[in-house]
């Protein structure tokens, strides 16, 4: 219970670091762009540097919480090196893969989809890069960190619940856009607060409660696989 007491202070501190870094990312991404160095960064709005903060709060508070917990191998979250990593990244990519090129086949076929206008190289590229770094960082949080952690209770299954609410709960959690048109020291609080206002909207019920039983059941097969290969791959 302590590691758990542990990560959640780590998930406060780290929103609590990111909301106040925030609007200093902003301020200082606006005052390059206005002269004139990576003038790309004018069309960002807030919450996207909020979300940038959110991260880089979450790496820096990462090794006061590894060292709080006593991590210093992976053994000691329960992880091993795995002899059959390629098989087990070959046969994950396929269980996910394949069902997901059926679906689009279909949607092509029944002219949902148009895979010629809708496709292009750069496009490609930006979904190709997060399709392998958007899962090699969620897997080595949720599975890797929080779940080891949570394992060390003892209670496996608790912990494999827990680990998948969070998982689910958490890609939703995103403030509306515009939420702070005018920045100042408290906006990075307003964003959290309205991280939760989608819950509120009547016309959202059923389709958040069908995305989190996905998002849920997803984060329990990975937790349950992770456990029994003692690997992430």
């Amino acid at each position: 219970m302590k590691d758990a007491a542990r990560l959640l202070v780590y998930f406060v501190a780290t929103v609590l670091f990111g909301a106040l870094l925030a609007p200093i990312l902003f301020w200082g991404a606006q005052s390059l762009a206005s002269h004139g160095v990576l003038p790309a960064l004018a069309r960002f709005d807030f919450e996207s540097f909020f979300h940038r903060a959110l991260l880089v709060s979450a790496v820096a508070l990462l090794w006061p919480l590894l060292r709080s917990v006593r991590v210093r191998t992976i053994n000691d979250l329960d992880l091993a090196p795995n002899p059959n990593r390629w098989r087990d990244l070959l046969a994950g990519f396929l269980f996910s893969a394949v069902p997901l090129l059926c679906c689009g086949a279909v949607l092509i076929v029944l002219h949902i989809f148009s895979l010629r206008f809708a496709l292009t190289w750069s496009g490609a590229g930006k979904i190709v890069g997060a399709s392998v770094v958007v899962p090699a960082i969620e897997e080595a949080f949720f599975r890797g960190l929080v779940l080891g952690l949570l394992l060390r209770s003892g209670r496996r299954y608790m912990s494999i619940f827990v680990t998948s609410a969070l998982y689910s709960i958490v890609h939703f959690l995103k403030a509306p856009e515009d939420t702070s048109t005018v920045v100042t020291w408290t906006s990075g609080f307003d964003s959290v607060a309205n991280s939760f206002s989608q819950f509120a909207n009547p016309m959202y019920p059923l389709f958040l409660a069908a995305s989190l039983a996905t998002l849920f059941l997803i984060g329990w097969i990975l937790a349950d696989t992770r456990i029994a290969t003692r690997s992430l791959w």
